[in-house]
């Protein structure tokens, strides 16, 4: 996604669309209505507030899926602890892969 949006910026000759990316694991509830598939449930909504953390270009993990960044040759930095909805939630992390 990341080099999609880096060649579509190219190719316009602007640097002005960025893409924000929040990952979080764990069960969520997929229905598809009008053929169109949506997710829902907490884990989606923890990944939306990952998502709003990011500076864009970058991907923001929650504390569970850095071993997995790491052992993919990702470089991972850690980041301050977030409330998300009043629930504080460990240390996220950083992946610059």
């Amino acid at each position: 996604m990341r080099a999609a949006m880096k060649q579509l910026n190219t190719e316009r000759g602007k640097e002005d669309l960025i893409v924000k990316i929040g990952i979080h694991e764990g069960p969520c509830l997929a229905v598809t209505l009008n053929e169109r598939q949506d997710y829902f449930g907490q884990t989606v909504n923890l990944a939306a507030r990952l998502q709003g953390e990011s500076r864009g270009g970058d991907i923001v993990l929650s504390q569970t899926l850095a071993p997995l960044a790491e052992e993919a040759g990702l470089g991972v930095a850690e980041l301050a602890k977030i409330d998300v909805r009043g629930e504080p939630i460990e240390k996220v992390r950083q992946s610059f892969g």
